[in-house]
């Protein structure tokens, strides 16, 4: 995992190649559940947490490798947010779950019969900087130098899935 200025990375150790990411603005509230040791203990550094992202995308489980801590690496995305997009991310230690739970819930995020796509377009969204931008008093709403809305935003390539019950934005290559 490598955290960044704009989120967090998975990259494949071998190849060097980028295999998943998540930006803090596509994180949901809570952005990071806490879970459970094996033993349902509520020691954090036993146990691991899950990155939960927006938009229908799937969450993903974490465990601090030897050297480090979950607590550390947690610290870290959570200032990282605050200090270089100036999102809070919030973090749901009350409702520690187990992994069994976990792999239980990440189930029901699988796609089901009834989402299979019946049409697809590909999208450019406009991002603003952060959540919240647009309550500014005297915020003006425009596009800025990086093609998203205000000085900050930023535009990125998605996908529109039209499923029989809904309509998901997914990134190009992961659905």
């Amino acid at each position: 995992m490598k955290v960044t200025y704009v989120g967090v990375e998975l990259i494949e150790l071998k190849s060097g190649d980028l295999r998943w990411c998540l930006d803090f603005r596509d994180m949901d509230s809570p952005a990071i559940v806490l879970l459970s040791s094996g033993h349902g203990t509520k020691n954090v550094e036993h146990g691991g947490f899950v990155l939960c992202p927006l938009y229908g995308r799937k969450s993903k489980a974490f465990q601090a490798a030897s050297g480090t801590s979950n607590t550390a690496i947690i610290s870290n995305l959570t200032k990282t947010a605050k200090s270089m997009v100036g999102l809070s991310l919030s973090v749901d230690s009350s409702q520690l779950i187990t992994a069994a739970e976990y792999i239980k819930r990440r189930a029901k995020e699988a796609v089901l019969a009834e989402e299979t796509p019946c049409g697809g377009w590909s999208v450019t969204r406009l991002r603003s900087a952060a959540h919240g931008t647009l309550n500014i008093p005297g915020f003006s709403l425009g596009v800025g130098p990086k093609g998203g809305l205000g000085e900050q935003g930023d535009a990125v390539s998605r996908q529109l899935i039209l499923t029989r019950i809904s309509l998901v934005e997914r990134r190009p290559d992961n659905y």
